[in-house]
Formats: C-alpha cells, sequence, structure tokens
C-alpha cells in the first residue's frame, strides 16, 4: 500500500485491486518467452550470451571495415590458378567469375560473406564443354534459404519488390567457413565498441558540468507559481548566470542557493581513449590481425622483418580461408577430379627484392634454375628477353648488311 492509498475509500481500494487482479497482462519472462528469442542458452546464465548482430550495424564500427580490408581484401586480390598434372591451366571461372564485374571485387565480397557470415554462395549461370561452370552470379548471404525437404531458393530483388526463385542445388555453389562467423562470435565486443563511441559522442556534444547548483536548506529555491512552472525558473535563472558571466567577474549568489564545481575531466577520460582501444584490440584478435594495423601501437613486440611478418600473417590468419575457397573449387562439382585449385602467394610473400635476386642469382649459378626461370622467380611480370640471335638481328641496320649475290639455277 502506497501514501497515496491511504487516503482511498476502502470500496475504491477494492475495486483497485479486483481490476489489478483480473486485467489482462503482457509480461515478458521466462514462462512467455523463451531464452533463445534473445540469443541466450538460458535465463540461468551466469554471463549471458550476446545476440547475432547485423551486418549493417557492424559495418558502422570502423575497425571492423579495417579488419575486413585486411583479410578479406587481400584474400580477394590474391590470384587464384587451377592445376593438373603438368601445370597451371587456364580456367574462365577463376579468372572472372562474375560477368561485367572484376575478379577481385567478386572475390573480395566472397570472402567478406565467409568471414562475417560463415557462408557465401554462388549462382552458376553458364556451364564449359565439360559441364563445369564457367560464370557464376554471387548471392547475398541472407537471400538463399534452405528448406527442410532440400529445396532451395534464392531471392530477387526488382524495383517494385522481390520475388523468391526456387533452384536445384548443383546450380549452386556454397562455401562454408571453418570457423564462427565474425557476427556471432564477435557480437559482444562489437556492441561494447559502438557503446563506447556513443558514449564518446555524447560527452563531445556535451561535457559534463564544471559547476552547478543546490539549494541551501530544505526549501525548494523554486517552487511552482502560477506563470511559471519549477522547472521554467530553473532554466531562466541558469540564462541570466551565464550571460552575467560573459559581462563581469563578480558573481552574485542566492541566499536560496549553494555553488559548487566538480572534478574537471580531461579530454582522454572524455574520449575513453583506454577502453576504446582495448575494445579495438579485441576486434583485431577476432580477425587475427596485428593490433597495430588497427591504429593501437604496442610498446613491447618481438621484432620481425617485413618477409617475415608477412609470412606469419599468411600461415596463421589467410590460411584458413583461403582453404576453404580453395577446397570447395577443387570439388568434383566445380572442377575435374584431376583438377585441383590453389591460391597464388608469391605476389603477397615479394615484399624483399633483395633477398628474391639472391636466390634467383644463387639458382642460376648453381644450375638449379634456367635463366627464363630466375627471372620468373624474381618477378612474374618481367618481360620475355629474346635470344642473342634475335638479339643482334634487331639491333644490325638492314642498311649495313651486304647483300649477297643470287646464285645461279643449275640444270
Amino acid at each position: 500500500m502506497g501514501f497515496l492509498d491511504l487516503f482511498r475509500p476502502a470500496k475504491a481500494l477494492q475495486l483497485v485491486n479486483e481490476h489489478e487482479r483480473t486485467a489482462a497482462r503482457f509480461a515478458v519472462d521466462s514462462t512467455s518467452v523463451p531464452a533463445s528469442f534473445f540469443g541466450l542458452d538460458s535465463y540461468s546464465d551466469p554471463v549471458a550470451v550476446a545476440g547475432r548482430v547485423s551486418r549493417r550495424v557492424a559495418l558502422q564500427v570502423p575497425a571492423i571495415k579495417r579488419g575486413l580490408a585486411l583479410t578479406a581484401g587481400v584474400a580477394g586480390r590474391t590470384p587464384l590458378l587451377q592445376f593438373d598434372g603438368g601445370g597451371v591451366v587456364p580456367s574462365r571461372l577463376l579468372s572472372q567469375p562474375e560477368r561485367g564485374i572484376p575478379r577481385s571485387v567478386t572475390m573480395t565480397r566472397t570472402f567478406t560473406d565467409l568471414m562475417l557470415d560463415g557462408v557465401a554462395w554462388w549462382l552458376v549461370t553458364a556451364y564449359d564443354w565439360q559441364n563445369r561452370p564457367a560464370e557464376v552470379i554471387r548471392l547475398d548471404p541472407w537471400s538463399v534459404s534452405l528448406k527442410e525437404n532440400g529445396e532451395v531458393f534464392y531471392t530477387l530483388d526488382g524495383n517494385s519488390g522481390s520475388v523468391n526463385r526456387w533452384t536445384e542445388d548443383v546450380q549452386l555453389i556454397r562455401f562454408d567457413s571453418p570457423e564462427e562467423p565474425i557476427l556471432v562470435a564477435g557480437a559482444r565486443a562489437i556492441r561494447t565498441l559502438l557503446l563506447l563511441d556513443q558514449a564518446a559522442e555524447n560527452a563531445a556534444e556535451g561535457v559534463p558540468p564544471q559547476d552547478y547548483f543546490e539549494p541551501d536548506g530544505d526549501t525548494d529555491p523554486f517552487p511552482d507559481t502560477d506563470t511559471e512552472t519549477s522547472e521554467e525558473q530553473v532554466s531562466d535563472f541558469l540564462a541570466m548566470w551565464a550571460t552575467a558571466r560573459k559581462t563581469r567577474r563578480t558573481a552574485y549568489i542566492p541566499a536560496s542557493l549553494k555553488y559548487a564545481t566538480t572534478t574537471a575531466f580531461s579530454p582522454e577520460q572524455l574520449q575513453l581513449i583506454e577502453s576504446r582501444q582495448h575494445a579495438i584490440t579485441e576486434i583485431a584478435r577476432l580477425f587475427g590481425v596485428d593490433t597495430e594495423e588497427l591504429g593501437v601501437s604496442t610498446t613491447s613486440r618481438t621484432y620481425f622483418n617485413a618477409y617475415d611478418r608477412r609470412k606469419n600473417y599468411v600461415d596463421f590468419t589467410l590460411a584458413t580461408l583461403l582453404a576453404a575457397v580453395e577446397d570447395r573449387l577443387s570439388m568434383n562439382d566445380v572442377t575435374t577430379s584431376v583438377r585441383y585449385v590453389r591460391a597464388d602467394l608469391d605476389a603477397l610473400l615479394r615484399s624483399d627484392p633483395a633477398a628474391r635476386m639472391t636466390i634467383a642469382t644463387q639458382g642460376l649459378t648453381g644450375k638449379v634454375f634456367t635463366q627464363e626461370e630466375a627471372r620468373t622467380f624474381f618477378d612474374p611480370q618481367l618481360p620475355e628477353v629474346a635470344s642473342e640471335d634475335a638479339a643482334i638481328a634487331e639491333a644490325t641496320d638492314p642498311a649495313d648488311q651486304t647483300p649477297t649475290a643470287p646464285q645461279e639455277a643449275t640444270a
């Protein structure tokens, strides 16, 4: 029973209680809503599991955008080659999967789908003479759905809406990530960083007050009147105080008010620098990249040269992501059983020209490489060297050559 209930008649109080007992209630508790609705295993978990984050929300975090550029972006521009027993075999699908879209764009979007959603989809639109995929269309992960009976459909977006199109499994290539998607595994870290960014934005828009007023005693200095409410009187007083401080140094404080000051906050405290850097470090761990790549400096680290850092990055960050796509494109429904797909990592590891020149020279001296193989090892983009005879012939001016006498015909 509350304070106001003391002044209510007993009959009225009885009616109120009867109404509260019989009125319909819309409660949110463990009996009405299952824990799985909120992404939780149970309501009794000591630490609640954060639900999945949407892609639109995640991409608002600059650290997520940078992490994708360092992983999916690098993997997307890495060439994919098709091999058989005799070496590299040209592939129309690997050179340009989607018509009218650069290969790097298609592959970067595919790797992004794998990292964020854990799955990526290609729709086959053309086949080669071996009845293997030659052209595809990348589909958004959210647009593809699987039914229990094995049927598959994807969404065609149009100007006035969308329609579901049913298709057979053989028309779709599904890529699966061996790791948990970022939008699930990093849900808590992403939300934490968003909250810290929002707190820093609030601090930038309205800095905590450096001083304030409070009543000097039990009497309210701004009681409601017939003309103004207490909130209006407080607003008018603060406006006059601010105006007076701009025009004169001496201040007057009414007897009913007490003036107090607060401890000033530094810009670092207002921007939550340390907390935000810790949250960005967690994002870096999600992607498996160096925290310095996301703008968080570290004072202690083991020294690595450029080649060692890149090799470590390829072996422990990109390898799993690339292997998922390599193995899927090597399956029999995409390539023949005698062929397989591998990523060309030479471009990623070609960071020390001096070391590569030394290896190429030693290989040529030890007759491990031919001249053309040594040039290709150093840089595959170097033009071919003409043979010595062709070079002499090209350097000789035809006008300087002595014409030979025609031979007599024999009977």
